[in-house]
């Protein structure tokens, strides 16, 4: 069965339902789904018990805001509540009424929709309607960070918003050994290292020049590895000082790099690396200067491919692992094995050797997919006379594998129709009589028979693939280089399926606009990426986030989302771009460079209010990394310190607003971490919150939520009782007051919660 798609929880009074009914309306038709009581109740089920149910799943929390809200005994709890489970709520001004005394303690500090303010009712609805999507549709497409071996420890923390150097994660350390096959040069590259310390690796292609600079370093012994960023200058990296057997390496981003590096210079950094016994590896797509020739290698792809391969096997099943090796060994040993191009092609053709050994692709397919000449098929289908109607089911047919050919046909008819319409040519219906299997043979195109999961279970079904499925990528990767005239009308066409709203059809058009990000980054960018993340469709901008986000985990693309991301940010006229940068600062993309994105968020912040909201849950999302990797943790808290510390009056006492809303989503933050400078900056930030005017009223919540999230863990309980003790002993009266109070109203509200704590009252 399908996941419940996430929802709104409508928070009114009963009387006002006349109100609520066109704003509920409005949002649904929007696809966007609302819960209320009493229509969303099942008959027989306790009315409080639903609510605080569906309160907790929720999404989003919407309160109206009308004359008769404060008299609703209910609206009070819901809020209540919604804030106690860290709920995104939005109060809704509905006929000007200002938020009444009961509820004002809860939403004084949160933005809130104004709707008589709006021209017209339409306007604030939809005002509304996006903020409630930048949400349901986060919720949808799962933002969250996981941990990755590409995440890199923090070096350099002396600077949180120009962090420079990383130490290379030990899993990535490990792995690349794991799969590592030496290339040709490999020999001279380790002599040459150890007798200058400094080696200059290039090539103009992929040929793993990554993985053999981290060879290099493991040969020698050296288990410290510092990577430098491609930001970083060659002066910063001459006067910071090395450590002791300590491997560095830099991938060179632009030839400018070596501009004030001087032979002298040289001479001496390579002096300080013997008396250090450390070693520096650089690596660059482009032949090196005069300075650096007698320090190059070219590297040159590794000529063990069956080891290659082997050692790209990774099979939970040993006995699927078993075939897969036998396979290999015997296409080598008849001189059959298939040749990457590039070492990083292994991964893909040891899938395409699992599918084969699993019965998934046959022997001619396999071989096919395999031989070089792809792109003569491709190029030769597309040298005969073709009419649109055709381009549009190749290109259909490659996009939309596995579906079956009803589906496929008519995609293709709305693509043709579009192109049709964009170039001014008609369709000609040359495909409308032909026969489906005739029709298939045309585009190298097959039908097989699988399993799909529909609304009604499993269902057998009949599916068409091209016959080599990996034509696919090329099919579109030729339309979009040598047909540029047909790009509006592919984007037209994107958009009219994006809006469909099928998942599979999104994920199949995020796919393929990687592929094409990387074969032609700056025309996809202009034509498709940058439309999309202006959009008005939170769908779409999510669409881009997801793809940038995929591209960054590739090592060779990270650097170049994340400038675009700086661009995008830098564009304060436009808020939706701006909007869509943000969103990526809060996914990996963002957190491959965590230093430099928690200060880009500090500075959105600061540029604009309508975006607190994305700001938050970005900050949000990347909070979760200092519990993960070593390092992150003093960087984070030292980022908040200087936010606060450069902040005054009102601003400073909504920014502590704020890190509350960005704290209650990890309540771990503070309950897990052990450091002593850890404890040190939630004592101070509690102190800070209680003695600040403004912010001491919600501060409440954010403690209420770490009691609830300690419940029942001793280590959590008695970490929670040091704060409280900490925080009234270093306190001031009030700051004493205000612990007391707290404790006090939590014995009375549930005594066996609040227990661990009652001595320090005593």
């Amino acid at each position: 069965m399908a996941e419940e798609r996430p929802y709104v929880f409508i928070s009114y009074a009963f009387d006002d339902q006349y109100k609520m009914a066109p704003i509920v309306e409005y949002l649904e038709n929007r696809n966007l789904r609302c819960w209320y009581a009493p229509r969303d109740i099942p008959y027989g089920k306790n009315y409080q018990t639903a609510i605080v149910e569906n309160l907790k799943k929720a999404a989003a929390v919407v309160v109206l805001i009308t004359e008769k809200v404060g008299e609703a005994k209910f609206v009070q709890k819901e809020v209540e509540r919604a804030l106690a489970y860290s709920k995104f709520v939005i109060p809704v001004l509905v006929d000007g009424s200002p938020i009444p005394a009961n509820l004002e303690f809860f939403l004084c500090d949160i933005q809130w929709v104004n709707l008589p303010s709006f021209a017209t009712q339409e306007e604030g609805f939809s005002e509304l309607a996006t903020y409630l999507g930048e949400n349901l549709h986060g919720h949808e497409l799962e933002l969250e960070i996981k941990r990755s071996p590409s995440f890199k420890q923090l070096e350099v923390v002396s600077d949180t918003s120009n962090v420079l150097l990383y130490r290379t994660h030990p899993d990535t350390l490990r792995k690349t050994s794991q799969r590592f096959v030496a290339p040709p040069e490999f020999g001279k590259m380790e002599r040459g290292l150890t007798d200058h310390h400094l080696l200059y690796l290039h090539h103009p292609y992929h040929t793993g020049k990554y993985s053999t600079a981290l060879a290099l370093f493991s040969r020698l012994g050296i288990e410290e590895v510092h990577e430098w960023s491609k930001d970083a200058t060659f002066n910063q990296i001459f006067q910071h000082p090395l450590r002791e057997r300590a491997g560095y390496l830099i991938e060179i981003g632009s030839p400018q790099f070596f501009q004030t590096a001087s032979e002298s210079m040289l001479d001496t950094y390579i002096k300080q690396l013997k008396e250090k016994r450390a070693y520096f590896l650089f690596i660059a797509t482009d032949e090196p200067g005069d300075h650096f020739l007698p320090y190059s290698v070219k590297v040159s792809p590794p000529e063990d491919t069956e080891q290659l391969l082997l050692n790209h096997v990774e099979e939970e099943d040993a006995g699927l692992k078993e075939q897969i090796t036998q396979w290999i060994r015997d296409q080598a040993a008849e001189g059959k094995l298939p040749q990457p191009a590039q070492p990083r092609e292994a991964p893909e053709i040891v899938t395409r050797i699992r599918k084969l050994v699993r019965g998934e692709l046959d022997e001619h397919a396999f071989m096919e997919s395999l031989r070089e000449n792809v792109q003569g098929r491709v190029n030769g289908w597309f040298k005969q006379e073709r009419s649109l109607e055709e381009i549009a089911f190749y290109l259909t047919v490659s996009l939309f594998q596995g579906q079956p050919y009803d589906t496929i046909t008519a995609k293709a008819r709305q693509l043709a129709s579009i192109l049709a319409e964009r170039i001014g040519k008609e369709a000609d219906g040359r495909l409308h009589n032909i026969a489906r299997d005739e029709c298939l043979l045309m585009f190298h195109a097959t039908v097989k028979t699988g399993w799909k999961v529909t609304e009604v279970g499993k269902e057998l079904q009949e599916q068409i693939f091209l016959s080599s499925e990996s034509d696919a990528t090329y099919i579109w990767e030729y339309v979009w280089t040598q047909f540029p005239a047909y790009r509006e009308a592919m984007k037209e066409w994107f958009d009219q399926l994006l809006a469909e709203g099928h998942r599979w059809a999104e994920d199949q058009i995020s796919q393929m606009v990687i592929t094409l990000l990387k074969r032609d980054f700056s025309s996809v960018r202009h034509a498709l990426i940058q439309p999309w993340a202006m959009s008005e469709s939170k769908r779409e901008q999510f669409l881009v986030v997801r793809m940038l986000e995929w591209l960054s985990l590739d090592l060779d693309w990270s650097h170049v989302v994340f400038r675009l991301i700086q661009s995008w940010l830098r564009q304060f006229s436009n808020g939706r771009l701006r909007w869509t940068a943000i969103a990526l600062l809060g996914s990996q993309a963002g957190a491959l460079y965590f230093p430099h994105s928690l200060k880009l968020l500090e500075e959105a912040y600061a540029t604009g209010y309508k975006l607190r909201y994305a700001i938050g849950r970005s900050l949000q999302n990347l909070s979760g990394l200092p519990l993960q990797i070593p390092g992150y943790e003093l960087i984070y808290y030292r980022f908040w310190l200087q936010w606060f510390k450069r902040l005054t009056g009102k601003d400073k006492s909504y920014a502590y607003k704020f890190a509350q809303t960005v704290f209650l989503s990890h309540p771990a933050l503070f309950l897990d971490t052990t450091s002593k400078g850890a404890l040190e900056f939630w004592v101070r930030f509690i102190r800070l919150c209680y003695q600040d005017r403004i912010s001491r009223n919600t501060t409440y919540i954010l403690l209420e939520r770490w009691v609830l999230a300690a419940s029942g863990n001793p280590k959590r309980e008695e970490r929670l009782a040091t704060l409280f003790a900490r925080v009234y002993r270093e306190g001031d009266e009030g700051v004493k007051s205000r612990i007391v109070r707290f404790i006090q109203k939590g014995l009375r509200k549930d005594e066996e919660l609040y227990l661990p704590y009652k001595s320090l009252i005593s």
